[in-house]
């Protein structure tokens, strides 16, 4: 399948995107649900307190500033892993996250920017924000692959993006509301079988974790293939 990948990068569209993330997500389930973990784990958890807490400043901030931080993380691990199985070197937890923290303090700082600068445009016009959220749909990939940081890399993001935005608008869509819905029977049956206390906290971790693989497959490929389409990986 590596082979099958790496040649049809640069020339798919939206279905073949999510078609051959969904195969790679499926494939590699076990590797990539590690590599996604280390992410949905601490974020899972936080929700919960979040939930639980009496503090209205404490919930938010555990909430949406918390997940757009530090959940770029695992997209990029999962970049990482997608781009081994392209070159035929089996993806590891190890490898993945050996490249993304050369990169911490970068990505990290991407983040934050792509964050303040959402936030920014919401609240200003509310449209700006959901566009620089697309326009920078690519941004982290392209701070390990292409070694760029801050504003350049924004900038390298949009120039991605630009000529298929409404292709990463419909497939953004479709990882965010997808999981949400296909969830939602998923933690009905596992609140009536594991009850509350501790049970809350593992059925928001498998209700997290349990569609990582695919949603990060999927938007790992989307921005490969941008990328193919434009130049090509600086790994």
């Amino acid at each position: 399948m590596s082979s099958e990948f790496a040649g049809k990068l640069g020339n798919l569209g939206i279905n073949e995107q999510i078609n051959m993330g969904l195969r790679l997500g499926a494939r590699y389930y076990l590797s990539f649900l590690l590599i996604s973990l280390i992410v949905d784990i601490p974020l899972a958890l936080a929700g919960v307190m979040g939930d639980k807490s009496s503090s209205s400043i404490l919930s938010f901030f555990l909430g949406i500033p918390l997940i757009a931080l530090i959940n770029p993380i695992s997209k990029v691990a999962i970049i990482i892993a997608i781009i081994d199985i392209t070159n035929g070197v089996k993806p590891t937890f190890r490898r993945a996250y050996s490249v993304v923290f050369s990169r911490f303090g970068a990505v990290i700082a991407a983040s934050a920017l792509w964050l303040i600068s959402v936030a920014v445009g919401v609240l200003v016009l509310v449209i700006p924000g959901l566009f620089l959220l697309i326009a920078g749909q690519c941004i982290m990939g392209v701070v390990v692959t292409e070694n760029l940081k801050g504003v350049a890399a924004f900038r390298r993001s949009w120039e991605l993006v630009k000529p298929k935005f409404w292709s990463v608008l419909t497939i953004f869509l479709f990882v965010e509301i997808t999981p949400g819905l296909l969830s939602a029977p998923i933690s009905l049956l596992l609140s009536n079988f594991l009850g509350g206390g501790n049970g809350v906290w593992i059925t928001a971790i498998i209700e997290r974790a349990w569609s990582s693989p695919f949603v990060y497959a999927i938007l790992a490929v989307m921005f490969l293939d941008l990328q193919a389409k434009n130049k090509g990986s600086g790994l």
